[in-house]
């Protein structure tokens, strides 16, 4: 396709040999060539290969991802991991249960391997800081923070730890955490710890951000060609008008 056309929520535009740009209201999109996506009310679904993502928000398998004003998400499908580097600023990725699982900072990438339910159980490794009489650890991968409950935690304050925990999301999380681990092993490790916090200040985190949108279907094996998932209320939606260039086709 080239040129201009309007395209309602649930369409699909599909590169072959070239790249394409997309523009969606205020949102950019720039499709790697042999890529596919479908649009959503508030953003696009990648279905297949490689996009950059700005102003708008992303659904690559089970993760929402989320550019913060001004920065850009580069998603990739790679079996069976999803691909998520940030440029010009950070990126937030969620779980489709709205669950933050990570803080991507400009300049970095992850390789997440999402599935259709989030874990109960955690691996993580931080430092941990004690505010106000709870433990707080900032996993060195995700950049999030939780909290950490169990017995015996002071010994590991101010400290590098790999810990591995059962995840209590009955309860709620101290501020600055996005949720509570209950340690059920732990050990200290090589690495430098920061200063501890001052009284009444918190491990510094993103602020909290809304639920993600609730998100049916499955993937069919991530498998980088077709991933079938559909964000609810996505069809009938307003038309976006779209700017695309040469070597496109939408369907």
């Amino acid at each position: 396709m080239d040129g201009n056309a309007t395209l309602y929520a649930g369409s699909r535009v599909e590169t072959d040999r070239a790249s394409s740009r997309l523009r969606l209201g205020a949102g950019r999109v720039e499709m790697a060539p042999a890529s596919r996506v479908r649009v959503a009310e508030k953003g696009i679904i990648l279905e297949q290969g490689s996009t950059d993502v700005t102003g708008m928000e992303a659904v690559a398998s089970w993760l929402r991802i989320a550019p913060e004003a001004g920065s850009t998400a580069k998603i990739t499908l790679a079996a069976p991991n999803v691909l998520v580097a940030a440029a010009k600023g950070p990126v937030r990725v969620f779980h489709r249960s709205g669950d933050l699982i990570a803080f991507v900072e400009a300049g970095a990438a992850l390789s997440l391997t999402p599935s259709a339910q989030q874990s109960d159980t955690a691996s993580l490794t931080g430092c941990v800081t004690k505010v106000e009489g709870r433990y707080l650890l900032k996993d060195v991968n995700t950049n999030v923070t939780v909290e950490l409950r169990g017995g015996n935690l002071d010994q590991f304050v101010g400290r590098r730890i790999e810990m591995t925990g059962a995840v209590f999301r009955t309860a709620q999380p101290a501020p600055g955490a996005t949720q509570v681990i209950r340690v059920t092993d732990a050990k200290a490790v090589s690495g430098e710890c920061g200063a501890q916090p001052a009284a009444g200040q918190p491990a510094q985190q993103p602020p909290a951000q809304p639920k993600a949108p609730r998100v049916e279907g499955r993937p069919s094996g991530i498998s980088g060609t077709t991933v079938a998932v559909i964000v609810a209320g996505g069809a009938g939606g307003a038309g976006a008008a779209l700017a695309a260039s040469r070597g496109s086709k939408s369907r």
